[in-house]
């Protein structure tokens, strides 16, 4: 049966998240860990922080800052008619700091999701997508080099080095004209 359709040959939708509604969850917290925001707020700026590429919808944000308020992780602060302005309380920031200690396991999901799409797309539109996630790659990291740390600094740049030595060995390849295999 290919996707899309069910047994009796009705139209089966495939929902299709832009992010994981866990790490929306933690999008969220990280977001009202520095400031006091509406949901409006916080979908604003999650639009702006992605460039436009994605804005979550009302039906994802109101129900999770519901649900993030039923346990204890943020507080309404501010009411205006209907519009509630949130932060994050002292068990928020403990639940917070507790998922960076997961970095790890989030990591290799992120590089699990490349792989799943490989089975799904035919090599063209996996070209584009690894084109796309690569400009987008350098931009956020582009970004980021402001903010750094000495020493996070230092790391980054023997990872692009690094990242610079491979990306040279591919287009050697793709330019010679010999099958590259990536790892």
């Amino acid at each position: 049966m290919c996707a899309g359709s069910t047994q009796r040959g009705r139209s089966e939708h495939i929902r299709l998240h832009s992010i994981p509604r866990g790490l929306l969850k933690l999008a969220i917290a990280r977001l009202l860990r520095d400031n006091e925001m509406s949901g409006m707020d916080i979908m604003d700026t999650l639009e702006q922080q992605s460039g436009g590429a994605w804005r979550p919808s009302p039906g994802s944000i109101y129900p999770l800052l519901s649900q993030m308020e039923e346990l204890g992780w943020i507080e309404a602060v501010a009411r205006e008619g209907r519009t509630k302005t949130y932060r994050l309380t002292d068990l928020g920031r403990q639940t917070l700091s507790a998922y960076r200690v997961h970095q790890r396991m989030f990591r290799s999901k992120a590089k699990m999701l490349p792989r799943i799409w490989g089975l799904i797309l035919d090599p063209r539109d996996q070209v584009s997508l690894y084109r796309d996630a690569l400009v987008t790659l350098i931009d956020c990291v582009g970004s980021l080099t402001d903010e750094l740390r000495a020493r996070d600094r230092e790391r980054l740049v023997r990872y692009l080095r690094t990242a610079r030595e491979r990306i040279d060995e591919i287009l050697k390849r793709l330019e010679s004209g010999v099958d590259v295999e990536v790892d």
